[in-house]
């Protein structure tokens, strides 16, 4: 399967920078954290996965999945609490560990093209490609693997 999320800050102090590019605050492991808002997400990513990373109109990398856990005193450390209007205050303790990051600059409209999106779909959270992008790649590449070996360079 190939998520997208999306990335609000890449400057060289972001989450994003931190998590995925730079781990040291990780020990060297990658790790994006997730909060109790996506858990019916998180619970369906595994192993082999993809993450493709959404910023002003492009991917700008992609990452594969090594595995997914759940550490609230982890999660604290590395990014603190999340305050949310409704739901009160939150931890990214939902943590996906990546195998690599690799940067791209593919235009999001492919993305669109790829899965009939409407032209104003946009990525604010950690999502699954659709079931017509999903099939097409499939059907075109045999796998999520071959897809990104060939659009994601």
């Amino acid at each position: 399967m190939i998520y997208l999320t999306a990335i609000n800050d890449v400057s060289e102090t972001s989450k994003f920078q931190k998590s995925i590019v730079k781990t040291e605050e990780a020990n060297g492991r990658r790790l994006w954290g997730l909060t109790e808002l996506t858990t019916s997400t998180f619970d369906r990513i595994k192993k082999g996965d993809y993450i493709l990373y959404y910023h002003k109109g492009e991917i700008i990398g992609y990452s594969k999945i090594l595995q997914t856990f759940i550490d609230e005193e982890l999660a604290r450390k590395l990014w603190g609490t999340y305050s949310h209007r409704l739901k009160g205050v939150l931890l990214w303790s939902k943590i996906i560990e990546l195998e690599n990051f690799k940067k791209s600059s593919v235009n999001f409209s492919f993305i669109i093209k790829l899965g009939d999106y409407s032209e104003k779909f946009s990525v604010r959270r950690l999502i699954s490609l659709n079931d017509t992008a999903t099939k097409r790649i499939v059907e075109q590449f045999g796998d999520e693997s071959n897809f990104i070996k060939k659009h994601f360079k």
